[in-house]
């Protein structure tokens, strides 16, 4: 039926090491070939205006060499994680009869920003 938006809704972001956690508000959706970013650290509130963009928070999030953002669907499935400076990786087939969404998975130490690109 062609490519469509990803809903959002229950999605978080996780860092693997440490407690840090964001929820995708309910009403975002990702078209597809679009992607979200969503911005952490100083001057984040300022950089997310915008289409596309969402505020953490004013904290920095991933400032640590070998910070891993793992993004997980509303059940708490990890749908793909990505490391500073590698390749994202989607997560394996689940247990559920469902296809996994197609999903890219980017991690900006710099930016301080978690990019989720919908491949589908």
């Amino acid at each position: 039926t062609g490519a469509s938006a990803l809903s959002l809704s229950g999605w978080g972001i996780y860092s693997d090491v440490g407690d840090q956690s964001y929820k995708f508000p309910d009403d975002c959706s990702v078209e597809a070939g679009e992607q979200v970013k969503v911005w952490s650290g100083k001057n984040a509130k300022r950089k997310s205006k915008g289409a596309g963009n969402l505020f953490w928070t004013a904290r920095y999030m991933w400032n640590d060499n070998g910070d891993t953002a793992v993004l997980k669907d509303g059940s708490g499935e990890e749908v793909a994680r990505v490391s500073e400076g590698g390749a994202d990786e989607a997560a394996g087939a689940g247990a559920g009869d469902a296809e996994p969404p197609s999903v890219e998975l980017s991690l900006d130490l710099k930016e301080d920003t978690v990019t989720v690109k919908n491949t589908g």
